[in-house]
């Protein structure tokens, strides 16, 4: 986690003071929002996850 905060500071600092810094603020807040969504779903929806047993047999 500290990387990425490092990678998302050091972005920061680099756009800082260019043309369009709010549209590249905004893609960084983007793409931390889809990484946590992601990790969230691996962690509560596909971690918990059982394969389904067919109609008839028996477990």
């Amino acid at each position: 986690m500290a990387n990425l905060q490092a990678f998302l500071m050091a972005l920061f600092t680099r756009f800082k003071d260019k043309d369009g810094q709010a549209l590249v603020e905004y893609a960084l807040i983007l793409a931390l929002i889809a990484v946590v969504v992601i990790v969230a779903l691996h962690l509560r929806v596909f971690h918990n996850s059982k394969p389904a047993t067919p109609k008839g047999s028996v477990a």
